[in-house]
């Protein structure tokens, strides 16, 4: 029998994404010095540098004395809403809509309902290759309307 290995991708390839989009790995690399994520992140840190490919973890923090950075709750949200005005803007542009979640067509879904529609995505690997399961039409053409930085992550090469 052939070596299998699945993977959930779900929404990560969005946020991952985006991430890449907007430049988010450089300015925290330039905003963190490296070999100090310790200060900045309750839990386990593996890389002392940010990629949006694979952050991992390992070695205990205590959670009680770790800081985050400064206003880092705000600096998701303005994310979320750059993602969710990229995505609007297009579906404008190209005069799309996605559903929302009364199944009615919107062109203004919010980033959270997106990222919710991803649910049930899976990498699956197969004797070598991988493919991504569980992409319907609709969400191939939010990923194409996010653009290339997304598409790496759910349109895998070889």
């Amino acid at each position: 029998m052939p070596p299998l290995g699945i993977e959930n991708l779900d929404h990560l390839g969005l946020v991952a994404g985006m991430i890449d989009e907007l430049g988010l790995v450089e300015l925290t690399n330039e905003e963190i010095k490296p070999h100090c994520l310790e200060h900045v992140s309750a839990g386990q840190i593996e890389q002392r540098h940010l990629d949006s490919t694979s952050i991992s973890v390992e070695g205990e923090y205590d959670t009680a004395t770790a800081t985050k950075p400064e206003g880092s709750a705000e600096t998701a949200n303005k994310e979320d809403s750059r993602a969710e005005r990229k995505l609007r803007q297009t579906l404008e542009d190209q005069n799309q809509t996605v559903r929302d979640q009364r199944k009615q067509p919107t062109a203004k879904p919010t980033f959270r309902w997106i990222m919710q529609k991803f649910q049930g995505i899976h990498w699956i690997n197969l004797e070598g290759q991988r493919q991504v399961s569980n992409l319907s039409d609709e969400r191939g053409l939010i990923i194409h309307l996010l653009g290339a930085p997304v598409e790496r992550y759910y349109y895998p090469s070889g």
